[in-house]
């Protein structure tokens, strides 16, 4: 898809055939130079009124070469760019009437390109591109009708145009099936036929804004047309080679299934069984093609193929338990498959549950029928299974499925939530000869995990031979969630168990804390869906209920990192595809600049230009087009005298206040090229000297020094003794002359004693935490009373703390 909206000088604007006559009298060139300008320094109204008459201009002249299909094709191309200017300028600004407007106009253009395209041979590229470009701004406009206008009927109305132009998608449910059954069975009958670019093409982006129809129709109750969108899109999923059949996005139709009136039939579902008390059982022979044609995912490695199905309850009930009967045959004693079974919940905190597994591993050779029953937590809509055939080591012929159901029941009557089962991970590699680890009483081993635990409160104790005290803890372990439980005496940090959950363990999870004027703490961190979500605390342990940053809901918000200045305001920076709006995780992102004074009501986003080469940018994309997910943190730092820092990578901004932050320049190593650097953090010390730490590639950790955060000594290593492979994600805390060096690894994260003068030099790493309970990126916070506090974790998560001054002594804590 062509770039949006090129503000800033990511790339020159097309230059207009008109005039300044035709224009009267405005320079075109002049007119976009100052809109640019505009853009850069957040006045987004100056930015629209420049951006006023070259649309209105467009606009003009589009209608008078209506019957001229090239001039419309060529007025396209030159001013399609300005119609997103004009609707960024608004959107940017909070006027989301205007800015639908805007984008409406930039619609018709793509819309009268196709139209007279159709015609005159245009290529296909080109034609898939306007249709993607057609597919993104429905969803676009659609997503700001919905959500910040409320008019979700005219977002419904904007998003069933999204098949206007895709053939592909359209036709009745029982074609689009047919169709899917024969992608599916010549995927079937040639594992390397190649894959089909041009389908997966097409379809992907308008699929995009059905997906968001769906939605739509489910928040205006009509559940039988969600139910066919939502069919219509899963019909038309692409084919992949080598990892596997895209999975189909079923749960959405297990929800909307109870929510229909009775009676009302079903439209054909290939990849859904429904069962119910009426029809409670089937039976699935997993050598028979036409059983992985009613698949909803599979995938397969040297010559091994897993299939997973989806089983749904019919209205008005839902799963008690599922009891499934496996007809296996066993090869190889050495090797036996596993059959899985899980389930997505549904309600605010949805996500999957994981119900249990069969393994047959040393079963002697034979055919043989293993059974199990397995419990479903109430809340759990669509089950799914999975089962397999790998030659020569075993095979399942079939499986036998007979539910037993209980009656649905509204969220809202359920006490114990969405899911009862919290799913326990005790991790207890740190307990000393001789220690002893207990959970209400029962002896836990050394290295050993637990799952499945019930929820309910907790009684842990840690006995240690050469602590006289014997250490306890009660946590409480609340329904649906998953904890991790990490002990290491040598620790400085105090451990407490939060109620925050959704913290995805994947780098735009990371956390950011600061400590307001107040006392209260404030995180922001990345959640599932690329939201960012803030939340207060007064003890670190219990948090409100989070909230999220605005507008997450129509775009991608990413990688944030909170800052509190000497002033008392607060700053957010930020990744957002704002400019782009494209709704898949590879699109291009921006990063932004809001203050706040409460954490709540932020100040309207103003972009943080970057300048390479001599050359101003605006997105990500001339960088690669690299996804959102590897953006990598940006970090504020203030030293002495109120001077502010803003470092992204090896980019850098200094100015006397944050809001005067603007233009990152590449930073100079002394007698070395830049690196390129993935994540760095920065320190100053007193004196007002900045400290750089990063991963500097094939030399592990490297460490620089600057007196004004452009200029910097030559990177050398970090003196570590006897690290853990991997370190990456270093943060450099100073205190007075001594330092901690905070890491992580893929097996946790790590604190590191030292110093830095007159060369960096530091102890061998204290573990803090393991990989059931990722650091993710999360940064620390120091506050100016010297209290050092971290978030870890994913699902669930943990808040660290101790004192800044105790991180240079081992200390023996819980």
């Amino acid at each position: 898809m062509r770039a949006c909206v090129l503000l800033g000088g990511l790339v020159a604007l097309l230059t207009s055939p008109a005039s300044a006559a035709d224009l009267g009298g405005i320079n075109p060139d002049e007119t976009r130079g100052k809109a640019r300008e505009a853009f850069a320094r957040g006045d987004y109204e100056a930015m629209a009124k420049g951006c006023e008459p070259l649309v209105a201009w467009a606009v003009g002249q589009l209608h008078a070469a209506a019957n001229d299909p090239r001039r419309v094709g060529t007025l396209v191309e030159s001013h399609l760019d300005d119609c997103l200017a004009l609707g960024h300028a608004h959107q940017l600004a909070g006027e989301w009437a205007k800015a639908v407007r805007g984008y409406q106009t930039a619609l018709h253009m793509v819309e009268a390109a196709l139209a007279a395209r159709q015609d005159v041979g245009r290529r296909t590229t080109e034609r898939d591109n306007l249709m993607r470009e057609h597919a993104t701004l429905l969803r676009l406009i659609a997503c700001i009708q919905r959500d910040e206008l409320r008019e979700p009927q005219a977002a419904a109305a904007t998003l069933a145009k999204a098949t206007d132009f895709c053939p592909l998608l359209k036709g009745t449910i029982e074609d689009l099936s047919d169709q899917y059954l024969k992608r599916l069975s010549a995927f079937i009958a040639d594992r390397n036929a190649p894959r089909d670019f041009a389908f997966e093409g097409a379809t992907l982006y308008p699929r995009q804004a059905l997906r968001e129809l769906a939605i739509t129709q489910g928040q205006l109750g009509q559940h039988q047309a969600a139910i066919e969108t939502w069919t219509r899109v899963n019909l038309a999923r692409p084919l992949f080679q080598g990892g596997g059949v895209l999975g189909a996005d079923v749960a959405p139709l297990g929800a909307l299934l109870q929510k229909l009136p009775p009676g009302q039939p079903l439209p054909r579902i290939p990849m859904l069984f429904v069962l119910s008390p009426a029809a409670p059982a089937t039976a699935l022979k997993m050598d028979d093609p036409q059983t992985w044609l009613r698949s909803c995912g599979w995938w397969g490695s040297g010559g091994s193929d897993y299939w997973q199905f989806a089983l749904s309850p019919s209205l008005g009930q839902e799963f008690e338990a599922l009891e499934f009967a496996c007809d296996l045959e066993q090869t190889d004693p050495r090797y036996g498959g596993q059959f899985k079974c899980w389930a997505r919940t549904v309600g605010e905190e949805a996500g999957t549950v994981e119900i249990g597994s069969i393994g047959w591993f040393q079963k002697p050779p034979g055919r043989d029928v293993i059974r199990r029953a397995f419990d479903i937590p109430r809340g759990a809509g669509v089950a799914y299974f999975e089962a397999g055939i790998a030659p020569g080591k075993f095979r399942v012929h079939s499986v036998a499925v007979k539910a037993r159901f209980r009656p649905w029941e509204e969220l809202a009557t359920r006490p114990e939530g969405v899911a009862p089962k919290a799913d326990v991970w005790m991790q207890s590699e740190c307990i000393p000869p001789n220690g002893a680890l207990t959970r209400n009483g029962e002896p836990i081993q050394p290295g050993t995990a637990t799952t499945g635990m019930r929820p309910g409160r907790y009684a842990f104790t840690y006995t240690v031979p050469d602590h006289p005290e014997t250490f306890r803890a009660e946590l409480d372990f609340a329904p649906g969630a998953r904890y991790g439980l990490f002990i290491n005496l040598d620790s400085p940090f105090r451990w407490s168990l939060t109620n925050l959950r959704g913290l995805t363990q994947h780098p735009p999870s990371r956390a950011s804390l600061v400590r307001l004027p107040d006392g209260r703490w404030l995180v922001a961190y990345g959640a599932r869906g690329s939201k960012v979500m803030l939340s207060t605390s007064a003890d670190g342990a219990t948090w409100e209920k989070p909230w999220p940053l605005p507008h997450c809901s129509i775009f991608d918000n990413i990688e944030p990192t909170l800052h509190l200045d000497s002033k008392g305001t607060l700053w957010l920076a930020y990744f957002s595809n704002r400019l782009t709006w494209a709704p898949l995780a590879g699109a291009s992102y921006q990063l932004w600049l809001s203050s706040s004074r409460d954490g709540r009501e932020w100040s309207r986003p103003r972009p943080v230009l970057i300048t390479l080469d001599g050359i101003r940018t605006v997105f990500w994309r001339e960088f690669g087009s690299i996804a959102g997910a590897s953006c990598g943190a940006a970090q504020l730092v203030e030293g002495p005298g109120g001077r502010h820092w803003l470092f992204w990578r090896e980019f850098v901004c200094s100015a006397d206040a944050p809001e005067k932050l603007s233009e990152l320049r590449r930073i100079q190593f002394e007698g070395a090229r830049t690196p390129s650097i993935g994540s760095a953090h920065v320190a100053a010390d007193p004196a007002g000297r900045l400290h750089m730490v990063f991963s500097g590639g094939r030399e592990g950790l490297a460490y620089a020094t600057s007196a004004d955060g452009q200029q910097w000594s030559a990177p050398r290593p970090l003196g570590i003794e006897a690290p853990p492979q991997n370190l990456t994600g270093a943060q450099l805390l100073l205190d007075g002359t001594r330092a901690v060096l905070i890491c992580e690894s893929l097996s946790g994260a790590w604190l590191s004693r030292g110093s830095l003068d007159p060369t960096p030099k530091f102890e061998p790493p204290i573990k803090i935490s393991n990989h059931v309970i990722p650091l993710c990126g999360s940064r620390a916070c120091v506050t100016p009373d010297g209290q050092v506090a971290l978030l870890v974790g994913g699902g669930s998560a943990w808040f660290l703390r101790a004192d800044r001054h105790t991180l240079s002594r081992p200390v023996h804590k819980f």
